[in-house]
């Protein structure tokens, strides 16, 4: 148990796939199933605070929004917390989904096994009748596999705890667990639904908060917590003259005018891109079959002619087949809490680390560990492997760590965990078949280490290292632990990297893409970075970069196949630009550099443009992705528990 973003991580995605910045400056629609929705006439305060109550808004109710209410909901419910509180759920939506809309097609999937989801942090202990996974949660439902949709009923499949369940299904999952807090909420606690958006925040110099809303009302507030999801920003970071891009969700923007002779670039070779690609093949009309371990794609023939590009050049690695999140029973014998400390001692003294110098070493011994020993537990079974494991820990501290890779690997076979955080580096292609060639094999042989079930590749043992290494990282990363410039190199040329191998798509999306590019409906012509310009004479175009027989053509519709990170001073949610013109919120900087993300304090609350923290705000979610580290995932228990922890130190100090 534990996308976008992945959800997993990065599951981040929503309706038609597409991005719902929840709750801040959306126009409302009609929500389902509503709970507690106020009304009032235009311009009027809703309600009157209660004496001796304490009034908290939560703006946005998707993921994470939902697991700060989890929060509330349990710390009272258990008797630890009695104050009467009033919560005002401030979303536009049915409360709880977010981006994981129930009209979404069955194409668009998780990237996160639905045995490792569930709202409920520590749900093993069944001490309340919504801690059930999202697995548990389906099969009571009585969700099972026709063909390719999942759907409720007798026949078909059953559903397994390794299965990658479409996004809608979450989406109902999310709203029956939001449906399950409000019902188990003490008296203590009571919880209203403003079915609307808030525009605005404004403190009325007398300790409280007022919340203006999209309806014309506003409500009078101790404390805003800020969960509002992934918001979209004006125009292109760092984009071109004349360059148009069209945003990947939803698909109808994109999708409905093009012609079977229409040619599509898609920019990016992640989760995003593959939504894109399931809506110009799936969504219009084409299908996959199954043959053995590959599948073969039928066109419909009213596919676009489709390119695409990234900057690093590789699809994300596929998850493997029936592998289980073991965050907390993984023992690191490289980076441990003994080298955590010490950094964090470092940084009391004002040091500040190199990711490159620092990090990557450790990063890369680490995952040299859980290869060969993943190697030597296939080879020769558990105690032989926890030997290779304890040999190889005490090498590294030993100094003798290299020569004892170099001795294993002669059994093992050589692994060069830098050649798989940056695949090609510096490299080359001759042309566009050469390149193209590469990226199918790369794919091919990914694919082969997914499917060794139940995690037994010693490759993704290997990339599983980095999602347990990501609270250690966050430890030193976070508010400002690296240089500003190793910062900057991370956010753009390192954490992608990581990102790739360990936050992927289910096998499937592997198999997906070798099948479009054996149809020739899919072809990869740029090279890894090219260039995308626009000119009068020729439109849009794109240029290789990376190969020597250069390749260039008209872009036709270019689709930004990833999510820009959401940002406070080019953001088109009307409360978070709101907030930033009044200077209440402000970007991360270091070194006189402005380096993304909202500023945050250790303790979520933002920090103004004068430098003050604000103290009755508090931000959580992926509009600190930056001060803090990899915050594109949904709430769950073990790799991805830190965010109950956070939002309950949350409650924990507005109910003193």
């Amino acid at each position: 148990m534990a996308s976008a973003v992945s959800v997993e991580e990065s599951d981040h995605l929503g309706l038609d796939g597409r991005p719902s910045p929840s709750g801040a400056g959306v126009m409302p629609r009609p929500a389902i199933g509503d709970t507690s929705p106020t009304t009032g006439q235009r311009g009027r305060l809703l309600g009157t605070p209660a004496a001796g109550t304490t009034e908290v808004a939560i703006v946005g109710l998707g993921s994470w929004g939902l697991c700060v209410l989890e929060r509330f909901v349990d710390l009272a419910r258990t008797g630890r917390r009695s104050f009467p509180t009033r919560l005002h759920v401030i979303e536009p939506d049915l409360p709880g989904v977010g981006i994981y809309a129930q009209h979404q097609p069955d194409y668009y999937l998780m990237n996160t096994a639905c045995g490792q989801m569930c709202l409920s942090p520590w749900p093993e202990r069944h001490e309340t009748s919504y801690a059930l996974t999202l697995w548990e949660w389906a099969v009571q439902q009585g969700y099972r596999w026709v063909g390719e949709s999942c759907l409720r009923g007798r026949t078909g499949r059953p559903l397994t705890e390794h299965d990658f369940l479409p996004r809608r299904v979450m989406g109902e999952y999310l709203a029956w667990f939001y449906a399950q807090l409000v019902a188990s909420r003490p008296p203590a606690l009571e919880i209203i639904h403003h079915q609307t958006s808030a525009v605005d925040v404004v403190n009325n110099g007398r300790g409280r908060e007022r919340i203006s809303l999209a309806d014309g009302t506003s409500v009078l507030v101790d404390h805003v917590i800020i969960t509002c999801g992934h918001t979209e920003n004006r125009g292109e970071r760092g984009g071109r003259p004349g360059v148009t891009w069209v945003a990947p969700y939803p698909s109808s923007k994109y999708s409905v005018g093009l012609s079977r002779n229409s040619q599509v670039t898609i920019a990016g070779m992640g989760l995003v891109a593959a939504d894109v690609l399931a809506a110009l093949t799936v969504g219009r009309g084409g299908s996959f079959h199954h043959t053995g371990d590959r599948q073969v794609y039928r066109p419909s023939g009213f596919e676009p002619q489709i390119r695409l590009y990234s900057r690093g050049g590789l699809f994300h690695a596929a998850k493997a087949v029936g592998q289980r999140d073991t965050t907390d029973e993984y023992r690191l014998g490289i980076w441990t809490d003994e080298v955590t400390s010490a950094f964090r001692q470092g940084r009391a003294k004002g040091q500040r680390l190199d990711a490159r110098s620092d990090l990557l070493p450790l990063i890369y011994a680490e995952m040299h560990l859980a290869f060969y020993t993943q190697a030597e537990r296939r080879r020769s079974g558990q105690i032989a492997a926890e030997r290779m494991w304890a040999r190889l820990s005490e090498g590294w501290r030993t100094g003798e760590f290299p020569p004892l890779v170099r001795e294993v690997a002669v059994q093992h076979g050589h692994f060069d965990p830098s050649a798989h955080v940056f695949p090609g580096q510096g490299v080359t292609f001759a042309d566009s078949g050469e390149y193209q060639s590469w990226v199918r094999e790369s794919v091919a042989a990914d694919l082969k280490e997914a499917l060794r079930t139940g995690g037994e590749s010693p490759l993704k043992a290997a990339y599983e290292v980095l999602r347990y290494l990501r609270d250690p990282m966050r430890r030193v990363i976070e508010f400002g632990g690296l240089t500003a410039s190793s910062y900057l190199d991370f956010a753009s040329n390192i954490r992608g990297r990581l990102t790739r191998l360990v936050a992927g798509p289910p096998a499937i999306r592997a198999q997906n893409v070798l099948a479009l590019i054996d149809s020739g409906v899919l072809t990869l012509p740029f090279g890894p970075s090219p260039e995308v310009s626009a000119d009068g004479v020729s439109g849009q175009t794109v240029t290789s970069t990376r190969l020597s027989q250069r390749y260039r053509a008209p872009a036709g519709t270019l689709i930004r196949g990833y999510l820009d990170d959401p940002s406070v001073h080019r953001s088109v949610s009307p409360l978070l630009s709101n907030l930033y013109r009044r200077g209440r919120l402000s970007q991360f900087r270091q070194e006189g550099s402005e380096l993304g993300s909202v500023d945050l304090t250790p303790d979520f609350h933002p920090i103004s443009r004068q430098g003050e923290e604000q103290p009755s705000l508090w931000v959580f979610g992926v509009l600190t992705e930056g001060v803090r580290y990899f915050t594109y995932y949904v709430p769950s228990p073990h790799s991805r528990v830190r965010a109950f922890l956070d939002a309950q130190i949350c409650v924990q100090k507005i109910w003193g």
